[in-house]
């Protein structure tokens, strides 16, 4: 018996549309109609697969042209952002230039007013138990702190004799009183350089001597910033700027000392600081850097910042100075050369 579903000999035929018995030409008949159908079939469907497989080669070509468009694209953007690399690196370069011709401008200025301070002394931190004296005046600081100075430069032949007070300065006053205290501080305009500079060479042991009950019997290096911000001193008279920039190197942690030295600031550091040893200072070249490190680094020249920034040497930097102190003040300490044997 035929299964549950399945058509019989007679059923194939009606439903394929063929009348009369059931004979095996019929059914050869009705198989290869089948036949020629089903490969009219799978010739359309290949036919149709075809069609798509052209289309997809056309849409593929397309995209192949699309991506070599795009290829060259991007190699004309590459190329581009090559030149604006090298563009970029051109106006990085000016920029660095302007910042260092800033520099060099900037500690010229602070030297060349440095230099118009040069006539000037400070004495900071007077009081009358320092000098000795009941009231503090000109001509008490002068008697207790540069008559024993200049009677030491005679003493060394330096100096014919100690001059009068009033050929050695050209004005002494009160600048202020440092507030809540008696320490005063004073200025001095000297009619001499060369003999403010010598009162420079001799004040050390003069100073030492008056600020001995100060330090209580312990050096400098060993004294605390309180005690030491109330020793009577007595320096160049400085620049705001120079003042603040001193006052800011004492916070650093491995700076002992910062002071005015001609017409730069200069440093040492605290580990050089012991007893019986020679400082070594070291000038603050770069004031505007943001650590000491770069503080002591040179600047760039002005020929180089002026190539730099111009694209050339200016002809008036052309032939080298060689004979001018301020060429070589620029110049790093250099290490001295063994002679050789």
């Amino acid at each position: 018996m035929p299964g549950r579903g399945a058509k019989t000999g007679n059923s194939l035929l009606d439903d394929l549309g063929t009348d009369g018995p059931v004979t095996l030409e019929n059914v050869m008949a009705v198989m290869m109609d089948e036949r020629t159908k089903s490969e009219e079939r799978h010739a359309e469907v290949i036919k149709r697969l075809d069609n798509k497989c052209k289309a997809l080669e056309v849409k593929i070509k397309g995209l192949e042209t699309v991506v070599d468009d795009k290829a060259q694209l991007i190699d004309k953007l590459t190329a581009e952002n090559l030149s604006q690399a090298d563009l970029i690196a051109a106006i990085d370069k000016r920029l660095s230039a302007m910042k260092n011709c800033f520099l060099h401008n900037f500690v010229e200025l602070q030297r060349s007013r440095q230099r118009q301070r040069q006539w000037g002394l400070r004495v900071s931190n007077v009081t009358a138990a320092a000098l000795g004296v009941s009231k503090i005046s000109a001509r008490a600081i002068y008697s207790a702190l540069f008559v024993p100075a200049f009677e030491a430069a005679v003493a060394a032949g330096e100096l014919a004799s100690v001059p009068p007070f009033e050929r050695l300065f050209d004005l002494s006053h009160i600048l202020y009183t440092v507030k809540d205290t008696d320490r005063e501080c004073w200025q001095f305009a000297f009619n001499s350089r060369w003999l403010l500079h010598l009162f420079l060479r001799m004040k050390k042991e003069i100073l030492n001597t008056l600020n001995k009950t100060a330090l209580r019997g312990v050096s400098y290096a060993e004294a605390t910033r309180p005690e030491k911000l109330k020793l009577l001193r007595a320096s160049l008279d400085m620049t705001p700027f120079n003042r603040r920039l001193i006052a800011n190197l004492v916070t650093i942690p491995e700076v002992g000392m910062a002071r005015v030295s001609g017409e730069r600031v200069v440093v040492c550091y605290k580990e050089d600081m012991l007893p019986g040893v020679k400082l070594q200072w070291h000038p603050i070249l770069n004031p505007l850097a943001d650590n000491l490190p770069g503080m002591l680094e040179a600047l760039s020249t002005l020929e180089e910042c002026s190539a730099d920034l111009l694209g050339g040497k200016p002809i008036a930097l052309m032939m080298p100075v060689t004979n001018t102190s301020e060429e070589t003040e620029d110049r790093p300490p250099q290490p001295k050369r063994k002679a050789k044997k």
